[in-house]
């Protein structure tokens, strides 16, 4: 029984990664409130996460602050600049949807298109910055070109992202349940599990560069 919570035991280092999750989810939370800050608060979680998928992860706080400073101006200019994109096409698939026409149909459609090209590049520019040093723009460029590349991790880690959405569209009853998880450990297990998958892609692209390493110039 005494083996099985040995420091070097498969249990031990199950729920210390667990712990270490639950405590990941805690900082992004805090960091995310003030909203602005969420960009910084998802490359400082990502940071962490990929070395966690590679078991490299040393000081999970330290870490975590150290990368929310370090990428703060540069996720926070993405983060900006992706909210109001999301914004004006929120408002244009509206506007169409109280229209009709045959024009109408092929801006709905376009519309549709900018936003599978949205969620592309949110899920993986915040990965990316966390892994490569760039530019923003080159940053930006690097998110849609790899989404589009790999598209089997594409539509793993965006199914990933959107589980809660998909359990509130089943019922509006699985809120209290999205909201105890995610508030638990959610957010962070969610990016660790992607991470597993993002980290095969990167790698793909460092060969003999060190991490963190600029990937491409615009």
């Amino acid at each position: 029984m005494g083996n099985l919570f040995n420091i070097n035991s498969v249990l031990y280092r199950i729920l210390a990664k667990i712990g270490n999750l639950v405590i990941l989810n805690l900082l992004f939370l805090i960091c995310s409130l003030p909203v602005v800050t969420i960009g910084a608060s998802s490359t400082a979680l990502y940071t962490v996460t990929l070395k966690m998928a590679k078991d490299r992860e040393n000081y999970i706080v330290k870490d975590f602050l150290y990368a929310f400073k370090k990428n703060f101006r540069q996720s926070t200019i993405i983060w900006v600049l992706l909210l109001f994109l999301a914004i004006i096409l929120l408002v244009d698939a509206n506007l169409c949807n109280a229209l009709a026409g045959p024009g109408i149909i092929v801006l709905a459609v376009l519309i549709r298109i900018f936003m599978l090209i949205w969620i592309m590049i949110f899920t993986y520019v915040f990965p990316v910055l966390a892994k490569f040093n760039n530019t923003v723009k080159a940053t930006m460029k690097n998110a849609f070109v790899m989404s589009g590349v790999h598209l089997f991790t594409t539509v793993v880690t965006v199914g990933m992202n959107c589980l809660p959405f998909a359990f509130l569209y089943f019922s509006e009853k699985n809120l209290i349940y999205i909201v105890g998880i995610y508030t638990g450990i959610g957010f962070a297990g969610i990016a660790y599990l992607n991470s597993t998958l993002l980290n095969r892609v990167f790698q793909r692209y460092m060969d003999d560069m060190d991490e963190e390493e600029s990937l491409w110039e615009p």
